[in-house]
């Protein structure tokens, strides 16, 4: 579940080592779609906070 800010919702963000293909949400794609590598300790993680729209 995201984190939770004031209009706001965060969601983290993957990118594969191997291939360098990305933008894969951690919550949802354990594997990169593109070469199947599985996300590990070397793939790029990143905090995203994203407009919440009512």
């Amino acid at each position: 579940m995201p984190e939770k800010e004031v209009g706001t919702s965060i969601v983290y963000l993957w990118a594969c080592h191997e291939c360098g293909a990305g933008s894969y949400n951690v919550s949802s794609t354990l594997a990169c779609p593109n070469c199947y590598h599985y996300r590990c300790t070397h793939c790029a993680v990143e905090r995203h906070r994203i407009p919440n729209h009512h």
